[in-house]
Protein backbone atom coordinates (compact mmCIF):
# COMPACT_ATOMS: atom_id res chain seq x y z
CA UNK A 1 0.00 0.00 0.00
CA UNK A 2 0.91 3.98 -0.60
CA UNK A 3 -0.56 4.53 2.57
CA UNK A 4 1.49 2.76 5.57
CA UNK A 5 -0.94 4.37 8.09
CA UNK A 6 -3.89 2.89 9.84
CA UNK A 7 -6.42 4.26 11.70
CA UNK A 8 -8.80 2.54 13.75
CA UNK A 9 -12.75 2.12 13.71
CA UNK A 10 -13.66 4.98 16.53
CA UNK A 11 -10.74 7.10 14.49
CA UNK A 12 -12.87 6.66 10.73
CA UNK A 13 -16.46 7.25 12.32
CA UNK A 14 -15.53 10.65 13.79
CA UNK A 15 -13.94 11.59 10.52
CA UNK A 16 -17.25 10.82 9.11
CA UNK A 17 -18.73 12.70 11.33
CA UNK A 18 -16.83 16.05 11.32
CA UNK A 19 -16.52 15.52 7.47
CA UNK A 20 -20.38 15.64 7.20
CA UNK A 21 -20.62 18.78 9.13
CA UNK A 22 -17.26 20.10 7.40
CA UNK A 23 -18.26 23.73 5.28
CA UNK A 24 -21.54 22.69 5.42
CA UNK A 25 -23.10 23.65 8.56
CA UNK A 26 -22.65 26.91 8.14
CA UNK A 27 -24.74 27.42 4.93
CA UNK A 28 -26.85 24.15 5.51
CA UNK A 29 -30.04 26.22 6.34
CA UNK A 30 -29.57 28.40 3.34
CA UNK A 31 -29.43 25.51 1.18
CA UNK A 32 -32.33 24.17 2.05
CA UNK A 33 -34.89 27.09 2.79
CA UNK A 34 -34.36 28.47 -0.32
CA UNK A 35 -36.03 25.46 -1.99
CA UNK A 36 -38.94 24.15 1.01
CA UNK A 37 -38.78 27.39 2.68
CA UNK A 38 -40.53 26.45 6.32
CA UNK A 39 -40.52 23.02 5.73
CA UNK A 40 -37.09 22.71 5.34
CA UNK A 41 -36.51 20.64 8.07
CA UNK A 42 -39.14 17.90 6.55
CA UNK A 43 -36.46 17.76 4.00
CA UNK A 44 -33.58 17.32 6.18
CA UNK A 45 -35.11 14.35 7.55
CA UNK A 46 -36.25 13.01 4.24
CA UNK A 47 -32.59 13.66 2.92
CA UNK A 48 -30.76 12.74 6.08
CA UNK A 49 -32.45 9.20 6.26
CA UNK A 50 -31.35 8.45 2.18
CA UNK A 51 -27.79 9.49 2.80
CA UNK A 52 -27.30 7.17 5.40
CA UNK A 53 -28.63 4.59 3.03
CA UNK A 54 -25.75 6.35 0.70
CA UNK A 55 -23.22 5.24 2.82
CA UNK A 56 -24.30 1.96 3.54
CA UNK A 57 -23.81 1.96 -0.63
CA UNK A 58 -20.15 2.52 -0.24
CA UNK A 59 -19.86 0.45 3.53
CA UNK A 60 -21.22 -2.71 1.13
CA UNK A 61 -18.91 -1.51 -1.72
CA UNK A 62 -15.87 -1.70 0.80
CA UNK A 63 -16.81 -5.21 2.34
CA UNK A 64 -16.62 -6.43 -1.00
CA UNK A 65 -13.32 -5.46 -2.03
CA UNK A 66 -12.02 -4.91 1.70
CA UNK A 67 -8.15 -4.22 0.67
CA UNK A 68 -8.94 -1.81 -2.60
CA UNK A 69 -9.49 1.99 -2.83
CA UNK A 70 -11.85 3.22 -5.24
CA UNK A 71 -9.31 3.74 -7.98
CA UNK A 72 -8.22 -0.19 -7.54
CA UNK A 73 -12.07 -1.28 -7.38
CA UNK A 74 -12.67 0.34 -10.72
CA UNK A 75 -10.16 -1.36 -12.24
CA UNK A 76 -11.07 -4.60 -10.67
CA UNK A 77 -14.85 -3.76 -11.98
CA UNK A 78 -14.22 -2.79 -15.26
CA UNK A 79 -10.75 -3.99 -16.55
CA UNK A 80 -7.44 -1.59 -17.26
CA UNK A 81 -8.66 0.70 -20.09
CA UNK A 82 -12.51 1.36 -18.40
CA UNK A 83 -11.66 1.48 -15.15
CA UNK A 84 -8.47 4.23 -15.86
CA UNK A 85 -10.95 6.29 -17.54
CA UNK A 86 -13.48 6.16 -14.50
CA UNK A 87 -10.40 6.52 -11.93
CA UNK A 88 -9.06 9.56 -14.26
CA UNK A 89 -13.09 10.93 -13.63
CA UNK A 90 -13.12 10.77 -9.88
CA UNK A 91 -9.36 12.34 -9.65
CA UNK A 92 -10.70 15.28 -11.61
CA UNK A 93 -14.01 15.11 -9.28
CA UNK A 94 -11.49 15.20 -6.14
CA UNK A 95 -9.17 17.99 -7.37
CA UNK A 96 -12.36 20.15 -8.40
CA UNK A 97 -13.99 19.27 -4.86
CA UNK A 98 -11.03 20.09 -2.97
CA UNK A 99 -10.74 23.78 -4.73
CA UNK A 100 -14.24 24.29 -4.04
CA UNK A 101 -13.80 23.66 -0.49
CA UNK A 102 -10.82 26.02 -0.25
CA UNK A 103 -12.94 28.62 -1.98
CA UNK A 104 -15.83 28.43 -0.02
CA UNK A 105 -13.35 28.67 3.28
CA UNK A 106 -11.24 31.63 1.99
CA UNK A 107 -14.88 33.32 0.69
CA UNK A 108 -16.33 33.21 4.43
CA UNK A 109 -13.46 34.22 5.81
CA UNK A 110 -12.77 37.47 3.24
CA UNK A 111 -16.51 38.32 3.60
CA UNK A 112 -16.81 38.11 7.50
CA UNK A 113 -12.95 39.45 8.65
CA UNK A 114 -10.37 40.02 6.35
CA UNK A 115 -12.59 42.14 3.53
CA UNK A 116 -9.44 44.11 2.82
CA UNK A 117 -7.54 40.95 2.23
CA UNK A 118 -6.90 39.83 -0.93
CA UNK A 119 -8.26 36.40 -1.53
CA UNK A 120 -5.43 34.64 -3.44
CA UNK A 121 -3.66 35.48 0.25
CA UNK A 122 -6.17 33.63 2.48
CA UNK A 123 -6.02 30.86 -0.55
CA UNK A 124 -2.24 30.02 -0.12
CA UNK A 125 -2.41 30.30 3.58
CA UNK A 126 -5.26 27.43 4.08
CA UNK A 127 -3.28 25.34 1.55
CA UNK A 128 -0.11 25.99 3.18
CA UNK A 129 -2.38 24.19 6.18
CA UNK A 130 -3.20 20.65 3.52
CA UNK A 131 0.18 20.56 2.79
CA UNK A 132 0.96 20.14 6.10
CA UNK A 133 -1.70 17.65 6.89
CA UNK A 134 -1.07 15.63 4.22
CA UNK A 135 2.67 15.27 4.85
CA UNK A 136 2.28 14.36 8.73
CA UNK A 137 -0.38 11.37 6.87
CA UNK A 138 -3.61 9.78 8.17
CA UNK A 139 -2.72 8.77 11.32
CA UNK A 140 -2.07 12.33 12.50
CA UNK A 141 -4.76 13.62 10.62
CA UNK A 142 -7.57 11.26 12.53
CA UNK A 143 -5.54 11.55 15.81
CA UNK A 144 -6.12 15.70 15.58
CA UNK A 145 -10.12 14.55 14.88
CA UNK A 146 -10.17 12.75 17.71
CA UNK A 147 -9.01 15.75 19.90
CA UNK A 148 -10.72 18.50 18.57
CA UNK A 149 -14.10 16.91 18.54
CA UNK A 150 -15.24 17.93 21.67
CA UNK A 151 -14.75 21.01 21.02
CA UNK A 152 -17.34 21.04 17.75
CA UNK A 153 -19.59 19.57 20.02
CA UNK A 154 -19.15 21.95 22.45
CA UNK A 155 -19.65 24.62 20.23
CA UNK A 156 -22.89 23.15 18.50
CA UNK A 157 -24.55 22.30 21.70
CA UNK A 158 -23.43 25.72 23.01
CA UNK A 159 -25.32 27.61 19.79
CA UNK A 160 -28.36 25.44 19.92
CA UNK A 161 -28.89 26.22 24.06
CA UNK A 162 -27.89 29.41 23.43
CA UNK A 163 -30.66 30.76 21.30
CA UNK A 164 -33.65 27.90 22.54
CA UNK A 165 -35.14 31.29 24.21
CA UNK A 166 -35.36 33.15 21.01
CA UNK A 167 -36.87 30.37 19.47
CA UNK A 168 -40.63 30.98 18.25
CA UNK A 169 -42.35 27.98 16.68
CA UNK A 170 -44.81 29.91 14.74
CA UNK A 171 -41.92 30.02 12.31
CA UNK A 172 -42.58 26.78 11.33
CA UNK A 173 -46.18 27.51 9.98
CA UNK A 174 -48.23 27.37 7.51
CA UNK A 175 -47.31 23.20 7.64
CA UNK A 176 -46.64 21.56 4.37
CA UNK A 177 -47.73 24.55 2.77
CA UNK A 178 -44.91 23.79 -0.21
CA UNK A 179 -45.49 21.58 -2.95
CA UNK A 180 -44.17 17.96 -2.57
CA UNK A 181 -41.82 18.51 -4.95
CA UNK A 182 -40.40 21.40 -3.75
CA UNK A 183 -39.68 19.04 0.15
CA UNK A 184 -38.41 16.32 -2.23
CA UNK A 185 -36.16 18.25 -4.17
CA UNK A 186 -34.47 19.92 -0.72
CA UNK A 187 -33.95 16.23 0.23
CA UNK A 188 -32.10 15.57 -2.92
CA UNK A 189 -29.61 18.27 -2.03
CA UNK A 190 -29.18 16.70 0.84
CA UNK A 191 -28.28 12.84 -0.17
CA UNK A 192 -25.98 14.78 -2.81
CA UNK A 193 -24.61 17.42 -0.11
CA UNK A 194 -22.76 16.40 2.47
CA UNK A 195 -23.49 12.43 1.81
CA UNK A 196 -22.68 12.34 -1.85
CA UNK A 197 -19.06 13.79 -1.29
CA UNK A 198 -18.68 11.27 1.57
CA UNK A 199 -17.06 9.17 -1.73
CA UNK A 200 -13.93 10.10 -0.24
CA UNK A 201 -14.27 7.25 2.43
CA UNK A 202 -13.93 5.19 -0.02
CA UNK A 203 -10.25 5.89 -0.51
CA UNK A 204 -10.01 5.82 3.28
CA UNK A 205 -11.35 2.53 4.30
CA UNK A 206 -8.94 0.10 3.10
CA UNK A 207 -6.51 2.11 6.07
CA UNK A 208 -8.95 0.78 9.31
CA UNK A 209 -8.02 -1.92 11.33
CA UNK A 210 -10.09 -4.35 10.67
CA UNK A 211 -12.71 -4.94 13.05
CA UNK A 212 -16.22 -5.89 13.69
CA UNK A 213 -18.82 -3.58 13.90
CA UNK A 214 -17.27 -1.15 11.56
CA UNK A 215 -20.36 -0.77 9.33
CA UNK A 216 -22.35 -0.17 12.30
CA UNK A 217 -20.12 2.76 14.24
CA UNK A 218 -19.76 4.36 10.61
CA UNK A 219 -23.51 4.28 9.52
CA UNK A 220 -23.91 5.77 13.21
CA UNK A 221 -21.58 8.64 12.77
CA UNK A 222 -23.60 9.58 9.66
CA UNK A 223 -27.09 9.38 11.39
CA UNK A 224 -25.62 11.70 14.39
CA UNK A 225 -24.03 14.15 11.72
CA UNK A 226 -27.12 14.49 9.85
CA UNK A 227 -29.06 14.79 12.95
CA UNK A 228 -26.54 17.89 14.29
CA UNK A 229 -27.23 19.18 10.83
CA UNK A 230 -31.06 19.03 11.32
CA UNK A 231 -31.08 20.52 14.64
CA UNK A 232 -28.59 23.45 13.36
CA UNK A 233 -31.35 23.94 10.51
CA UNK A 234 -34.17 23.82 12.91
CA UNK A 235 -32.88 26.02 14.98
CA UNK A 236 -32.88 28.66 12.51
CA UNK A 237 -36.34 28.43 11.34
CA UNK A 238 -37.24 28.67 14.92
CA UNK A 239 -35.24 31.56 15.53
CA UNK A 240 -34.63 33.90 11.91
CA UNK A 241 -37.46 32.25 10.50
CA UNK A 242 -37.49 31.02 7.06
CA UNK A 243 -37.15 34.57 5.55
CA UNK A 244 -33.62 35.32 7.18
CA UNK A 245 -32.53 31.15 6.80
CA UNK A 246 -33.09 31.73 2.96
CA UNK A 247 -31.77 35.70 2.22
CA UNK A 248 -28.43 34.94 4.57
CA UNK A 249 -25.97 33.74 3.00
CA UNK A 250 -24.61 32.17 6.31
CA UNK A 251 -27.52 32.06 8.43
CA UNK A 252 -25.50 29.67 10.75
CA UNK A 253 -23.01 32.42 11.59
CA UNK A 254 -25.86 34.83 11.56
CA UNK A 255 -27.38 33.22 14.34
CA UNK A 256 -24.45 32.89 16.58
CA UNK A 257 -24.04 36.67 16.58
CA UNK A 258 -27.67 36.55 17.96
CA UNK A 259 -26.56 35.26 21.52
CA UNK A 260 -26.70 37.27 24.06
CA UNK A 261 -26.75 35.69 27.53
CA UNK A 262 -27.22 38.97 29.93
CA UNK A 263 -24.58 41.54 29.63
CA UNK A 264 -21.58 39.92 29.76
CA UNK A 265 -21.69 36.85 27.47
CA UNK A 266 -22.33 37.95 24.01
CA UNK A 267 -20.63 38.19 20.14
CA UNK A 268 -19.19 34.62 20.78
CA UNK A 269 -19.51 34.40 17.32
CA UNK A 270 -15.80 34.50 16.39
CA UNK A 271 -15.51 31.04 18.61
CA UNK A 272 -18.30 29.36 16.76
CA UNK A 273 -16.36 30.56 13.88
CA UNK A 274 -13.04 28.77 14.52
CA UNK A 275 -14.67 25.54 15.19
CA UNK A 276 -16.66 25.60 11.69
CA UNK A 277 -13.27 26.28 10.38
CA UNK A 278 -11.78 23.59 11.51
CA UNK A 279 -14.71 21.00 10.41
CA UNK A 280 -13.95 22.72 7.08
CA UNK A 281 -10.49 21.95 7.46
CA UNK A 282 -11.24 18.29 8.01
CA UNK A 283 -13.21 17.69 5.13
CA UNK A 284 -10.58 19.66 2.41
CA UNK A 285 -7.82 18.04 3.97
CA UNK A 286 -9.48 14.37 3.65
CA UNK A 287 -10.21 15.47 0.19
CA UNK A 288 -7.22 16.42 -0.56
CA UNK A 289 -5.89 13.40 0.37
CA UNK A 290 -7.97 10.85 -1.48
CA UNK A 291 -6.83 13.28 -4.27
CA UNK A 292 -3.02 12.59 -4.15
CA UNK A 293 -3.58 8.85 -3.17
CA UNK A 294 -5.43 8.06 -5.97
CA UNK A 295 -3.12 10.24 -7.84
CA UNK A 296 -0.21 7.75 -6.80
CA UNK A 297 -2.68 5.09 -7.24
CA UNK A 298 -3.43 5.26 -11.10
CA UNK A 299 0.04 6.15 -11.78
CA UNK A 300 1.41 3.28 -9.50
CA UNK A 301 3.87 5.30 -8.19
CA UNK A 302 6.01 4.10 -4.82
CA UNK A 303 5.56 7.30 -2.93
CA UNK A 304 2.47 9.81 -2.47
CA UNK A 305 4.35 12.03 -0.84
CA UNK A 306 6.28 13.22 -3.56
CA UNK A 307 2.89 14.62 -5.25
CA UNK A 308 1.85 17.45 -2.84
CA UNK A 309 2.88 20.65 -3.59
CA UNK A 310 2.33 20.03 -7.39
CA UNK A 311 -1.18 18.62 -6.61
CA UNK A 312 -0.82 21.79 -4.10
CA UNK A 313 -0.51 23.84 -6.96
CA UNK A 314 -3.16 22.68 -9.02
CA UNK A 315 -5.64 23.35 -6.46
CA UNK A 316 -4.67 27.02 -5.84
CA UNK A 317 -5.64 27.71 -9.37
CA UNK A 318 -8.58 26.08 -9.38
CA UNK A 319 -9.61 27.38 -5.92
CA UNK A 320 -9.18 30.97 -8.41
CA UNK A 321 -10.59 30.30 -11.51
CA UNK A 322 -13.42 28.04 -10.42
CA UNK A 323 -15.97 31.18 -10.13
CA UNK A 324 -15.26 34.69 -10.50
CA UNK A 325 -17.03 35.90 -7.42
CA UNK A 326 -19.20 34.34 -4.72
CA UNK A 327 -22.71 35.42 -6.41
CA UNK A 328 -21.53 33.49 -9.30
CA UNK A 329 -20.63 30.21 -7.28
CA UNK A 330 -23.66 30.21 -5.39
CA UNK A 331 -26.30 30.91 -8.13
CA UNK A 332 -24.08 28.00 -10.42
CA UNK A 333 -22.81 25.31 -8.26
CA UNK A 334 -25.48 24.47 -5.99
CA UNK A 335 -28.00 23.37 -8.85
CA UNK A 336 -25.80 21.46 -10.79
CA UNK A 337 -23.08 20.39 -8.26
CA UNK A 338 -25.65 18.15 -6.35
CA UNK A 339 -26.42 16.22 -9.36
CA UNK A 340 -22.72 15.31 -10.14
CA UNK A 341 -22.17 14.72 -6.03
CA UNK A 342 -25.35 11.97 -6.64
CA UNK A 343 -23.83 10.82 -9.55
CA UNK A 344 -20.24 10.06 -8.23
CA UNK A 345 -21.19 9.29 -4.62
CA UNK A 346 -24.45 6.90 -4.86
CA UNK A 347 -24.96 6.01 -8.44
CA UNK A 348 -21.43 5.04 -10.01
CA UNK A 349 -21.03 3.05 -6.87
CA UNK A 350 -23.79 1.71 -7.15
CA UNK A 351 -23.14 0.36 -10.60
CA UNK A 352 -19.48 -1.32 -9.03
CA UNK A 353 -21.42 -3.29 -6.88
CA UNK A 354 -24.18 -4.26 -8.94
CA UNK A 355 -22.17 -4.91 -12.51
CA UNK A 356 -20.00 -8.16 -10.76
CA UNK A 357 -23.01 -9.83 -10.27
CA UNK A 358 -24.97 -8.89 -13.09
CA UNK A 359 -22.36 -10.28 -15.03
CA UNK A 360 -22.30 -13.10 -13.33
CA UNK A 361 -25.81 -13.85 -13.75
CA UNK A 362 -26.20 -13.04 -17.42
CA UNK A 363 -22.65 -15.48 -18.24
CA UNK A 364 -23.69 -18.23 -15.75
CA UNK A 365 -24.63 -21.25 -18.23
CA UNK A 366 -28.50 -22.59 -18.10
CA UNK A 367 -29.80 -25.98 -17.49
CA UNK A 368 -30.05 -26.44 -21.26
CA UNK A 369 -26.65 -25.55 -21.77
CA UNK A 370 -25.02 -27.80 -19.39
CA UNK A 371 -26.71 -30.81 -20.42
Amino acid sequence: MLEKGRISIRQITVLMFIFLLGETIVVYPNMLTSIAKQDAWISSILGVSCGVLLVWVLLRLHHKYPSQNLIQIAQTVLGKWIGGMLSLWYLFYFYLSTGLYVRQIADFLVTQYFNNTPLSLIVILFIILLIWGVTAGIEPIARSAELLLPILLLASAFLVISLLPQSDTTQLKPLLENRPLSILHAAVMVIANPYGQSIVFTMLLPMVNKQPHLSRDVLLAAIAGGTLLTVILLTSLLVIGPFLSEGTLYPTFFMAKKISIGDFLQRLEAFLATAWIITAFFKTVLSFYATILGTAQLFRLKNYRSLIRVAAMVIFGLTLIVAPDLEYYMSTFPPYGSLWDLTNGLVIPLLLLLLPAWSLRKNKPTGHDSA
